[in-house]
């Protein structure tokens, strides 16, 4: 390349707080007002815990954030990691978005539950 051929002018700057999750107690994000924040609660010091992860999802539903739903999944994805963990996180996710329109469990769970395709919970 030659010199000179990229160069920023006017680049804006950014100020931020960098926030160690793991070091927050989960109670802190569950405060009025922050349920953008509840997704979040997995990461937290004791946010590992399937009692947490309910909550969150308690939460969600009663702030009317359900498309926060699947981020919160996400997120206890990576710190529920053994195979039981991720077995409860995916019969949880079964039952929750069961509710939904043309919601159908995946093969996975499908196969895991045993359940034929024609009796999955959208088919009816």
């Amino acid at each position: 390349m030659e010199e000179g051929w990229c160069y920023a002018k006017g680049v804006g700057r950014f100020y931020y707080l960098v926030i160690k999750l793991w070091e927050v107690e989960s109670d802190t994000l569950k405060q009025s007002g922050l349920e953008g924040l509840l997704p979040l609660l997995p990461l937290t010091k004791n946010g590992a815990r399937y009692e947490v992860v309910d909550e969150m999802i308690e939460a969600l539903i009663a702030a009317d954030k359900k498309d926060l739903l699947a981020l919160g999944y996400a997120f206890a994805g990576l710190v529920l990691e053994s195979d039981a963990d991720k077995a409860w996180l995916n019969l949880s996710t079964l039952y929750l978005f069961s509710d939904l329109p043309g919601a159908r469990p995946t093969p996975t769970i499908r196969t895991k539950l045993s359940c034929p395709e024609d009796d999955s919970p959208a088919s009816g």
